[in-house]
């Protein structure tokens, strides 16, 4: 008995001693992306980008990666803010995208003042990446609607 307890004992050391060095290692960038490896959200080298609009105006998010390189996307959050003073109901409308593989968001929304009708996240891993190297890849929100704002974060890195 208690050999067996001097047994566990001795392997439940090796583990604990053998934990820090495999914690140590961190998250590393795909072999594809050079550099120093950076960890935003959860992925690794990943950049944020914003794009908002006033109410009753449409908005573009667009990245445009280094001649030569993709845009990998990594994650979009959709937000689609309704204005105090009332909202408009929104049937069969879409966010849509270029460069993407004709990556597309249809929503129809009740419409209620002061609400976000839309707050939706999109996470792919590994990354979407773009159709054409060296070209933008753009998101773009439905048309102006006349009691809401649109809002776009983009997660991505350019690589080859």
């Amino acid at each position: 008995m208690r050999k067996t307890f001097l047994t566990a004992m001795f392997a439940t050391a090796l583990l604990v001693l053998a934990a820090p060095a495999r914690a140590q290692q961190g998250v590393q960038n795909p072999p594809d992306l050079p550099g120093t490896p950076v960890t935003i959200t959860g992925f690794p080298g990943i950049t944020t980008l914003n794009a908002t609009a006033a109410i009753n105006n449409a908005v573009t998010l667009t990245l445009t990666p280094p001649a030569g390189s993709f845009v990998y996307l990594c994650g979009l959050d959709l937000i689609v803010s309704n204005s105090a003073t009332g909202a408009v109901v929104a049937t069969n409308l879409s966010f849509t995208s270029t460069n993407i593989g004709g990556w597309a968001y249809k929503y129809s929304m009740v419409g209620t003042a002061n609400t976000n009708g839309v707050d939706r996240s999109f996470t792919w891993w590994p990354c979407i990446k773009s159709s054409t190297a060296g070209t933008a890849v753009t998101i773009v929100s439905p048309a102006a609607n006349a009691q809401a704002a649109y809002s776009i974060n983009g997660y991505y890195y350019f690589g080859k």
